[in-house]
């Protein structure tokens, strides 16, 4: 029976493989140069985004004019389906409601007032007219008995007699001027107070409009939507609400469109009409196709306590699915800012340029030789090259100088 000694085997292939390492060293032409082969393929740059959809045309639910400011009492539940002239929004009327009632009781009062000044002043007229009218009596008997025959009356009676007429005549000029002045003055003060009452009917007249669209209705079928503001919040009761404000908005959901932040670092070859492909947070897995419909001319942070910007891009669909699809529901975006078939492509860290001279690096006969090429779209990772390379290339992903000991 023959023994194997196990320590002998050990020892034979430690120097088996001493041998194969020392032959493979001498037969290197050169410093070890990791490559690659280059296939033709398709070539993509890709943007990824997130957004939310929106319907294409829709129809803002704003306070009416004659509402400058209102506090929201009540509105209808998000995603309802509203008939027209249907009420969506109840504004608070208890503040308006006491105004009201304060500037029809000052109304009152300017009533009162006016018809206080009007007995007033007929009282006063009254009595002046006949005064006057009573002067104007004793002024026609004075002149009816005057003393006029120098022959039977004295020189001082005459005298005294002409006084008395001249007087009475003053007297009676007197209270037709006082007459006409209080004419006057009972018509100024009745306009005055006039002026004043039509200012607080005025007031009464407003509020009674605006009290009247404290209500805001629907101004055609469809589901209403909040309008929520910039920082996400959504209409609710209690919230203050001005002329110009948006609480909500009936879309028309037969054309839904995203609007997506794209970084300001990645929005490079972003442009009208690039390829959109979408998801939905709503419908997993489903893919949307779409197009770029525009990208807004400056970047602009979405959180004020960040200093990221983003662009905002509008994307068309090329379809709307009504059931899936409403205002307001998450996507995320893959635009395609190059998208490429059967194209040559390398890795970014294998081209180099100086100049104007681009090269890569071809493995031939195992070593490297360097070869100028004609360098097109270049991506995060990838360069297309129009020209200096063919399919099934091979080529350094490194400088082979930078690569020897």
């Amino acid at each position: 029976m023959n023994s194997t000694n196990p320590m002998k085997g050990v020892v034979l292939r430690l120097a088996l493989a001493s041998l194969l390492a020392s032959a493979a060293c001498n037969e290197r032409k050169g410093p070890e140069v990791y490559s690659v082969e280059i296939r033709k393929g398709p070539f993509e740059i890709v943007v990824q985004a997130e957004g939310k959809l929106r319907a294409v045309r829709t129809t803002p639910i704003k306070p009416p004019p004659q509402i400058h400011q209102g506090v929201i009492k009540w509105l209808i539940e998000e995603g309802t389906e509203v008939a027209p002239d249907q009420v969506v929004v109840r504004l608070d009327d208890s503040k308006m409601t006491q105004e009201l009632t304060e500037a029809e009781a000052k109304v009152a009062q300017r009533d009162l007032e006016i018809g206080s000044e009007k007995r007033t002043q007929a009282k006063a007229g009254r009595e002046l007219t006949d005064q006057v009218a009573m002067i104007g009596k004793e002024n026609d008997i004075a002149q009816r008995f005057a003393l006029k025959d120098e022959h039977l009356f004295s020189r001082s009676d005459l005298i005294d007699n002409e006084i008395d007429l001249a007087l009475l005549e003053a007297k009676k000029d007197h209270y037709g001027k006082l007459l006409d002045r209080q004419e006057e003055k009972r018509a100024t003060t009745l306009d005055l107070l006039a002026v004043r009452r039509r200012i607080d009917q005025s007031r009464v007249n407003r509020l009674n409009d605006q009290k009247a669209h404290m209500e805001i209705r629907a101004p055609h079928a469809g589901a209403f939507y909040y309008k929520r503001n910039w920082r996400g919040e959504a209409p609710s009761a209690g919230m203050t609400i001005w002329s110009m404000s948006t609480i909500g908005e009936i879309p028309d959901l037969s054309e839904m469109e995203a609007v997506v932040s794209v970084l300001e670092s990645e929005a490079q070859g972003i442009a009208e009409g690039r390829e959109v492909l979408l998801e939905l947070d709503a419908a997993p897995g489903r893919v949307f196709r779409g197009a770029v419909r525009s990208i807004s001319p400056l970047a602009q942070a979405i959180d004020h306590d960040s200093p990221v910007k983003f662009f905002e891009t509008i994307v068309a669909l090329e379809h709307t699915d009504p059931d899936l699809m409403i205002p307001g529901g998450r996507v995320r975006a893959r635009i395609f800012v190059a998208r490429l078939d059967e194209v040559v492509a390398v890795p970014n860290q294998s081209l180099f340029s100086e100049s104007d001279q681009t090269w890569v690096h071809v493995i031939e006969n195992g070593r490297a030789v360097r070869r100028e090429v004609v360098a097109g779209t270049r991506g995060p990772s990838r360069t297309v090259i129009v020209e200096g390379m063919q399919s099934g290339d091979r080529i350094a992903l490194a400088d082979p100088e930078e690569s020897a000991p």
